[in-house]
């Protein structure tokens, strides 16, 4: 993605700056005004960082609408009937990257007429940013808060929540936080060595809704409702328990991935 936008912005602003300049040269000639060349500028400047931002958006809506495309795709493959939703045309939007809008009524009749509905992380307006990215963590904890459902599964490309980095020597995959009333969590199983030592996280530098960190803040704030969550690795047999309900009687010793649960 960044990548692309690497390419995608000198060639976009040169084009549209050249356009901007020519067009405020022409109206300057008439006008012969400092004051008045100085506006030009200033909503010259106005107008590219708005058009910026609209092509960013579009391009980033390009991708992920794509993806989910995919994956709707493959679920149709295997006979399962699915739709793909997009949070910024079903009108979910933010405030400073605080949801305000998340209108689900479409999800639910989706639900209602056998379709199971495939929403993505998506970009979204935001009333004082113009947009932001609206990750699909926030999106589920939202969803999970309405339709109250009996688990919620995250998928990830690792086994679970580690100690450490994974790729670290010696880190341990933690096997089930429990989530307290006030929304802090606490490593249950196994024991750690160095207890004092805190739980850190990476964030991937394509990342930017937060990594493992949001979906671990989200995680809990789903326990507290009283929803257990299960983060497990994608395309192993560990999902296909975790998804299949099959750890709802309880979490057999050669299952691989962390359990959050609410600790009353």
């Amino acid at each position: 993605m960044r990548r692309i936008l690497r390419k995608f912005r000198p060639r976009f602003v040169k084009h549209l700056f050249r356009t901007l300049l020519l067009q405020m040269f022409l109206e300057w000639i008439g006008v012969k005004g400092w004051d008045s060349l100085k506006l030009q500028v200033s909503l010259m400047i106005s107008v590219i960082n708005q058009l910026w931002i609209q092509k960013v958006l579009l391009l980033f809506m390009e991708q992920v609408t794509s993806l989910n495309l995919e994956i709707v795709r493959a679920l149709a493959r295997e006979g399962i009937p699915s739709i793909g939703m997009s949070p910024f045309s079903c009108g979910w939007s933010t405030c400073q990257r605080n949801m305000t809008e998340a209108d689900i009524s479409m999800v639910i009749k989706a639900i209602d007429a056998g379709f199971i509905p495939v929403l993505h992380g998506d970009a979204v307006l935001d009333t004082l940013q113009e947009c932001t990215i609206l990750s699909g963590d926030v999106i589920i904890r939202h969803l999970a808060a309405e339709l109250k459902p009996e688990f919620v599964v995250f998928l990830t490309d690792v086994l679970g929540v580690y100690d450490r980095p994974p790729v670290e020597p010696g880190a341990v995959l933690i096997r089930e936080i429990a989530v307290r009333e006030d929304g802090s969590w606490s490593v249950v199983k196994p024991i750690l060595e160095d207890t004092s030592k805190p739980v850190e996280f990476t964030v991937a530098a394509h990342d930017t809704t937060g990594g493992m960190v949001t979906k671990i803040t989200e995680a809990a704030m789903i326990a507290k409702l009283g929803i257990d969550v299960y983060i497990t690795k994608a395309g192993t047999d560990h999902s296909v328990k975790a998804l299949s309900g099959f750890l709802k009687g309880g979490i057999p010793d050669d299952w691989l991935g962390t359990a959050i649960r609410y600790m009353s």
